[in-house]
């Protein structure tokens, strides 16, 4: 992806700069303005290898120039992405099965970032939980993920969504579970011809 196309379509924020020690590091987001699909991209700067006299332009620019091909790899692959809303669910709880949940229920996601804003140390997702006969049957549970290795630099959002599920899981199976559709003989009245 060329330059003007990557700045056209995605916004990098630094959301964390430390450069108290001879590595410094620095964390890029980086959000695609069409599909608002995020990455948190790392970066470490041996600071020893700066022209003395550097400054935090030329550390930030030299943590750029160490991640620009990865963000770019990423960036070109999630730049025909859809919007992540929709997921698909794999694993649930004991409280109900994989099929039952998915037939009777949707989750999409409804909220994607990185908290807090500055220095951040978890991704938040928000998942919407909502019954397929009844969308005013719903809920929303937020998946606190941490800003591991294991979802940083390149990983898929639909990774770290799912990896909100696996947080949220058990308590988004219980809610299911008591708001499954009732069966239509259960708590009918029944009055009998005969004894």
């Amino acid at each position: 992806m060329n330059l003007g196309d990557f700045n056209t379509n995605f916004a990098v924020t630094i959301v964390h700069f430390d450069d108290t020690t001879t590595n410094a590091s620095v964390n890029f987001k980086v959000q695609c303005l069409t599909n608002s699909r995020v990455s948190l991209h790392t970066a470490i700067v041996d600071t020893t290898a700066l022209t003395p006299g550097y400054t935090e332009a030329d550390v930030i620019s030299a943590a750029w120039n160490s991640i620009k091909a990865v963000v770019n790899a990423w960036a070109s692959f999630n730049i025909t992405e859809p919007i992540l809303s929709d997921l698909t669910i794999t694993t649930t709880s004991s409280a109900i099965s994989l099929s039952t949940f998915n037939n009777n229920f949707t989750v999409r996601v409804v909220h994607f970032n990185i908290v807090p804003n500055i220095d951040p140390t978890n991704w938040s997702i928000q998942l919407n939980i909502r019954k397929n006969t009844d969308e005013s049957t719903s809920t929303i549970f937020e998946g606190l993920v941490p800003l591991t290795t294991d979802y940083c630099n390149n990983t898929l959002c639909s990774n770290i969504a799912l990896a909100a599920w696996e947080v949220v899981k058990d308590q988004a199976c219980d809610w299911a579970l008591a708001n499954l559709p009732v069966d239509p003989f259960q708590e009918q009245v029944f009055v009998p011809v005969d004894i």
